[in-house]
């Protein structure tokens, strides 16, 4: 994915609590790729046991300019993260969007 002349337009991560290593590993990837769509999965205890936590990963997904959604299966809907909900949040799938403002009433 070095490549310059390439854009992703779709990541997803599952690997098992290691997602910010994963994030920060492919920085570039996401600054290069503006209109970037990524699933992640979240899983507080598992970025915990790998050195980090479920706060310290949804600020460097912030900062990489995603907006941030749960995948709220039951309801069928995304709704948007922020710090207070994100810590209610046992596991689950995040989806993350570099396009602002169109994914407000998207619902699975």
């Amino acid at each position: 994915f070095k490549n310059e002349g390439l854009e992703v337009h779709f990541v997803k991560m599952d690997v098992q609590g290691a997602e910010l290593m994963a994030l920060r590993g492919m920085a570039n990837l996401i600054g290069r790729c503006r209109n970037l769509k990524m699933i992640t999965e979240f899983w507080p205890e598992g970025l915990r046991l790998s050195g980090s936590s479920s706060e310290e990963y949804l600020t460097d997904l912030m900062k990489c300019g995603f907006e941030i959604y749960y995948m709220n299966a039951r309801k069928r809907k995304l709704e948007p993260v922020d710090m207070l909900r994100l810590k209610r949040i046992d596991s689950g799938s995040l989806f993350c969007s570099k396009v602002s403002g169109q994914l407000d009433n998207y619902r699975m």
